[in-house]
C-alpha cells in the first residue's frame, strides 16, 4: 500500500516533465510510474527537489524504501516534512522546523504590519523592540504571529508596544478573540491553514496526549509552571518516579531499560512538546553545537494553555512543587559543592 501511494504520487509528476500518457497507460499506474523515472534519468540532468508532505506513516521514512522508489541522482534532493517522532535510523537528516527564530518572528510581523518610516527614531526603536518581545511570547509561532499581523492590519493599529500591553494583560485569549475576529470577518492569513484561533489548533493534540499518555501529560503540566526556556528534564523525571514507585514496567520498558517516569520524558521529547536546548561550544579548532538532555524548551503557548486549563487548587499545588524541587536541589547543590558531576540545571 505504501509502495502504491509513492508511485501514484510520482505518476502524477508525468505532465510536469511534459511526458505524453495515453488514455491506456492512464489506467496503468506502474507504465506511468516508470516512464517518469526515465525521464529524471534523461540528459540534460536538471536539478530536482522532491517534497514528501506532511507524511503520517513513518513507513514513508524507510530510508531502503525511499532509495528504492524514488528517484535517484546527485541533482536530486529530497525534503519530508513530518510530525512524526525522530525514528533512531542515521541515513536520514533530521532538522526541527517547528518555530521561528525570534528574529524571524518579528520579520514575518513587520513584513504584514510595517513600522511608519515616519516616526522618530526612538519610537522605531521601541517598537522594533516590542515587536521582538511579541514574537518571543508567542514562542516564535508562525501561525499565531500571522493572527496578530492580520488583525492589526485590520483594525488598523500600527503600534505593537500597545498589542505588547494587551497581550500582557490578556496572554493566549486576546490571541483566540483576534481569531475569532478574523474568522467572523472571514478575512485570509494568506496561507494555506484556515485555522485561526490558536487554542483550537493545539487543544486537541494536549487533549490526545492526555488520553493516550497521562503521565506524560502530567510531566507537560509541570513543565508548565518552569520558566519556558529552563525546564529541567532530570527534576520532572525524579519527581514522577517518585509518585510511580509501585507500578510495574512493561516487558518492552524493561528491555530498554527504562522507568514509566523516563518513558513519559522521552515520549515529550521525541513527539517535541519538550525540545532539548542546544549549547554552543567554541574552541580554536571548531564550533560545535551539543544537545543537553537535562535543560528543554516548551512552547510558550503550550504552557499557557496547559495553565489555563487547571483550576486554581491544581495551580497552587504545581506552583508549590516547582518552589519544593527547586528548594531541595539547592539544599542538594550546598551540601555536595564541589562535586564534579553536579550540575544545576537552571
Amino acid at each position: 500500500q505504501v509502495i502504491e501511494r509513492l508511485k501514484v504520487q510520482l505518476a502524477q509528476l508525468a505532465p510536469y516533465k511534459n511526458i505524453p500518457v495515453s488514455q491506456a497507460e492512464q489506467q496503468d499506474i506502474d507504465r506511468v510510474y516508470a516512464k517518469v523515472l526515465a525521464e529524471f534519468q534523461k540528459p540534460p540532468i536538471q536539478p530536482t527537489l522532491l517534497i514528501l508532505d506532511n507524511v503520517d506513516d513513518r513507513r514513508f521514512l524507510d530510508p531502503a524504501l525511499l532509495a528504492q522508489y524514488l528517484p535517484k541522482g546527485d541533482d536530486i534532493d529530497i525534503v519530508i516534512t513530518t510530525r512524526l517522532p525522530r525514528l533512531s535510523q542515521g541515513r536520514l537528516e533530521w532538522v526541527a522546523v517547528d518555530f521561528l527564530d525570534i528574529e524571524d518572528g518579528q520579520a514575518l510581523l513587520e513584513s504584514i504590519v510595517p513600522i511608519p518610516s515616519d516616526w522618530d527614531e526612538a519610537r522605531q526603536n521601541r517598537e522594533q523592540q516590542a515587536a521582538c518581545r511579541i514574537a518571543e511570547r508567542l514562542g516564535g509561532h508562525a501561525q499565531a504571529l500571522t493572527v496578530v499581523g492580520i488583525y492589526m492590519r485590520l483594525i488598523q493599529e500600527n503600534s505593537y508596544e500597545a498589542v505588547e500591553q494587551y497581550l500582557s494583560e490578556q496572554g493566549i485569549e486576546l490571541i483566540n478573540q483576534m481569531g475569532s475576529e478574523l474568522d467572523r470577518q472571514q478575512i485570509s492569513l494568506d496561507s494555506t491553514y484556515t485555522e485561526k484561533v490558536i487554542e483550537q489548533l493545539l487543544v486537541p493534540t494536549l487533549e490526545k496526549l492526555k488520553q493516550e499518555e497521562p503521565l506524560a501529560y502530567q510531566a507537560l503540566q509541570i513543565a508548565a509552571f518552569f520558566p519556558p526556556d529552563y525546564v529541567p528534564i532530570p527534576w520532572i523525571v525524579q519527581r514522577l518516579e517518585h509518585d510511580t514507585a509501585g507500578l510495574n514496567p512493561t516487558q518492552a520498558m524493561r528491555s530498554l531499560g527504562e522507568s514509566q517516569a523516563k518513558r513519559a520524558l522521552r515520549l515529550l521529547v521525541d513527539y517535541r512538546f519538550l525540545v532539548p536546548n542546544r549549547q554552543r561550544t567554541s574552541s580554536l579548532v571548531s564550533d560545535t553545537v551539543e544537545i543537553q538532555l537535562r535543560i528543554a524548551r516548551i512552547h510558550r503557548l503550550y504552557a499557557e494553555i496547559l495553565k489555563k486549563e487547571c483550576d486554581a487548587d491544581l495551580s497552587r499545588e504545581l506552583e508549590a512543587l516547582v518552589w519544593s524541587m527547586t528548594n531541595s536541589r539547592s539544599q542538594e547543590v550546598a551540601r555536595d559543592w564541589g562535586r564534579e558531576d553536579l550540575v544545576w540545571e537552571v
